[in-house]
């Protein structure tokens, strides 16, 4: 029992940190000052990221559509159908891979799904992000960081099975 309670009070302690340092904006590199007064978080500046596919519009959102822009022309496309989120891609797709150019988002977009899938797992949100299993244990791993890592293993000369665990070893020595 004893053994329990302290992983659940370390994971409790791994999802605050990972979740803090997901929520947190450096000011400075936004043009502020370091260690300004005012918090910059992610939630409270984190717009939806799309991707570049559309997807048909419900009934009830041509509705509202029609209702906010009645008078304004609206190009066909963007009457019938709606950009297809990347949360909605997250939700169908259990693997997915975001392309995009440097800078488009697609760092941020992961790190508001941790910050979300903590905030459930820490009971600050009631539900976790749709379509995202709730228990699933958020690691945050920047492929950046881990390439040069990964530079170095030849994995050409392993078996299938082998290159596996020194790729998963590779990560779990990075984070």
């Amino acid at each position: 029992l004893e053994d329990r309670i302290g992983l659940d009070a370390a994971r409790k302690h791994y999802l605050q940190l990972l979740s803090r340092y997901c929520e947190s904006l450096p000011l400075a590199a936004l043009g502020g000052e370091e260690g300004a007064e005012a918090d910059l978080t992610l939630s409270g500046v984190y717009i939806q990221l799309d991707t570049t596919e559309r997807v048909p519009i419900s009934e009830e959102e041509k509705k509202n559509k029609k209702e906010r822009k009645s008078a304004d022309f609206i190009p066909r496309e963007e009457a019938e159908s709606r950009p297809f989120t990347a949360l909605e891609a997250a939700a169908k797709f259990p693997l997915l891979a975001l392309l995009g150019d440097p800078g488009a988002g697609k760092s941020t977009f992961a790190r508001s799904l941790i910050v979300r899938l903590a905030a459930h797992q820490l009971g600050q949100e009631q539900d976790p992000p749709p379509g995202i299993a709730g228990d699933l244990l958020p690691a945050l791993i920047v492929l950046r960081e881990l390439a040069p890592g990964l530079a170095k293993l030849d994995l050409d000369s392993l078996s299938g099975e082998r290159a596996r665990e020194a790729l998963a070893g590779a990560v779990i020595e990075h984070a």
